[in-house]
């Protein structure tokens, strides 16, 4: 993806000039930007002390900014001494020990290059963020199906009706072809939306036990779910769009009962009398005692 780095080479500025009063580069996941002294000297006074006094920015040099802000937005990397806080009342918690190291993050070293934990650290961001996107993928293909079974199958007969029956209800002799039966569609999108989960689980749990060396097969294949997690989505929504087009033209029509209709059930109606009337008349009958 392409990212926006905006750098902010400004003269004239007061020695003191930083972003949110604390370094030379904010960053997200949409742009990075920069502020650049162009006149400024080498130390530029920074909100932090030392044991030899206070710290200081080369504000003219945008290298290392320009690394820390990459990192943040393309890695979700956070500064080393940077946590997220367990309190809902704080955004953050630091702990200017771990600010020292080999990461461009630390207003004490001059330091350019991420080290080798750090560039681990945001390979793994990487993966998680693309098995973030397959979980995207999947919730709103079940969503849509959700959708289409509410609008066309009853809550209480989803999917357990018999093939059987739902021929004799979607039976139309005057029709050719065979008609849309929902509950086929949706069986068909719970099977193919049950195997992308599956391999998620897996993929999952490979990557919670990888080392270093699996990252790359591992990116391979957290690659290849992505491509077939959006096919899901547009092949899931495409068969509920051609689902609904099979089905907007069937309707239910009610029409009077014809003569020959109304003879067949006066005679069903007799016979189901005559039939309980025999059944009550042996059930009343006395039996005789038998005495071996």
């Amino acid at each position: 993806r392409l990212l926006p780095v905006i750098v902010l080479s400004l003269e004239k500025l007061p020695d003191d000039a930083l972003i949110d009063r604390e370094g030379l580069v904010a960053a997200n996941a949409d742009a990075v930007v920069v502020l650049q002294h162009a006149s400024a000297t080498k130390c530029t006074p920074a909100p932090f002390a030392t044991e030899l006094g206070p710290a200081c920015i080369d504000a003219s040099r945008i290298d290392k900014q320009l690394v820390a802000g990459m990192a943040t937005a393309l890695g979700g990397l956070l500064p080393p001494h940077v946590r997220p806080s367990p309190r809902s009342d704080e955004r953050h918690v630091e702990e200017w020990l771990w600010s020292e190291g080999a990461h461009p993050f630390s207003p004490f070293n001059d330091e350019t290059a991420l080290s080798p934990l750090l560039q681990d650290v945001a390979t793994r961001h990487y993966q998680l963020a693309r098995l973030s996107r397959v979980v995207e993928n999947v919730e709103g293909a079940s969503e849509m199906v959700a959708g289409f079974a509410s609008r066309h199958l009853p809550p209480h007969v989803l999917v357990e009706v018999a093939d059987s029956m739902m021929d004799v209800f979607w039976h139309d002799p005057s029709r050719s072809g065979v008609p849309v039966k929902p509950h086929e569609v949706v069986q068909g999108l719970e099977g193919s939306m049950r195997q992308v989960v599956e391999e998620l689980g897996e993929l999952r749990v490979q990557l919670h036990h990888s080392s270093k060396d699996d990252l790359e097969r591992l990116s391979k294949l957290s690659a290849g779910l992505v491509v077939r997690s959006e096919r899901l989505l547009i092949d899931t929504k495409a068969a509920l769009a051609d689902a609904e087009r099979g089905l907007r033209c069937c309707r239910v029509q009610h029409s009077a009962v014809g003569g020959s209709s109304v003879f067949l059930s006066w005679a069903l109606a007799l016979f189901v009398l005559a039939a309980w009337a025999c059944l009550r008349a042996f059930s009343q009958r006395p039996r005789k005692a038998r005495v071996d």
